[in-house]
């Protein structure tokens, strides 16, 4: 149990940490017309 809490928080960060990053990437790439 004590282990697996863990691991699921830092996909759960992690998630969230590269969810913003590609979406700001997507916009940057379109507004640059690539």
């Amino acid at each position: 149990m004590w282990k697996v809490v863990p691991h699921m928080l830092i996909s759960v960060l992690l998630y969230l940490l590269i969810r913003p990053f590609h979406a700001f990437a997507f916009i940057y790439i379109g507004d640059n017309g690539l």
